[in-house]
């Protein structure tokens, strides 16, 4: 395909939008997993999705090379629901960061449904048997970890949850994002008409063996664009240090799943500040006011 420059390409350039799928691979991080108080888990799922448990987890690494763009960092914050009987990852919130992260928010939340926003720093620090990692975003600290690798906190339910996968080992399964609409009405106020969830079902692929390990410690600064440190911390369940690469292989859209009000106010942290709904935000310094 040849592409000319310009605004005005072919109409034919569409069909080879993501064609065969997202890819991201060369993939390596940490996952983390704990357990957390399962009124606060409930509380957080959009009203169409069941609780399954009580665990939250987050992952952190970097992906080198994406059909969407250059390389990035992303953290994400996941939960495990179902819908109609169907168990899969739901997730609060996306983080970004780095050259790529600019064209995998974009192709994310405009195709996918899926909860992204920028974030200041992201950074993940392996030496030996030790990782640390951390996110930054609006001046603060919203999560960091200190993780030794060896063996999880609790084997069994670190085994339940992750299992040991070898390389070349793969994994499909399915993850709840969501779309909306908006419109302006006439009297200048905006409204919520329509959510929709997609279910996206892709393949993880095992680039190298999965190494388990032990979560020392856990620190989340609070944060009222990005509530994180909400999933108090219960006891922890383990983590581990992985090499993978995702496929997504296809989409299973559900439209108008519910009142869009009760389900947007679940969505709304993970995908707008909350200076778009009055909170005034100013950020002061040499480069901005």
């Amino acid at each position: 395909m040849e592409f000319k420059y310009g605004f005005d390409q072919d109409p034919a350039v569409l069909k080879e939008f993501l064609k065969g799928g997202v890819r991201l691979t060369e993939e390596e991080g940490i996952w983390l997993t704990w357990e957390s108080r399962p009124e606060l888990v409930k509380a957080a799922l959009p009203p169409v999705l069941d609780y399954v448990d009580p665990y939250v987890g987050v992952y952190i690494m970097r992906n080198g090379r994406s059909t969407a763009g250059p390389a990035f960092m992303e953290a994400g914050l996941t939960l495990t629901a179902s819908y109609q009987g169907k168990v899969g990852m739901y997730a609060p919130a996306f983080l970004m960061y780095g050259p790529g992260a600019e064209a995998e928010t974009i192709t994310g939340r405009e195709i996918y449904g899926i909860s992204k926003k920028y974030a200041e720093d992201i950074a993940i620090t392996k030496t030996g048997d030790r990782v640390t990692a951390h996110i930054v975003r609006g001046g603060r600290v919203i999560f960091e970890c200190d993780c030794r690798l060896g063996a999880y906190n609790d084997e069994a339910a670190g085994m339940q949850v992750y299992g040991l996968p070898k390389k070349g080992d793969t994994e499909e399964g399915s993850a709840f994002f969501f779309t909306y609409e908006a419109h302006q009405k006439p009297d200048r106020d905006a409204e919520f008409t329509a959510v929709h969830l997609n279910d996206t079902v892709s393949i993880t692929t095992h680039t190298e063996d999965w190494q388990p390990g032990s979560i020392e410690l856990i620190d989340m600064e609070e944060s009222v664009n990005d509530p994180w440190s909400y999933f108090e911390v219960v006891r922890y369940i383990g983590c581990g240090y992985a090499h993978e690469e995702l496929h997504i292989i296809n989409q299973i859209m559900h439209r108008n799943v519910g009142d869009p009000y009760e389900n947007m106010a679940k969505l709304m942290c993970g995908k707008f500040d909350m200076s778009a709904f009055g909170l005034e935000t100013r950020f002061l310094n040499t480069e901005f006011n």
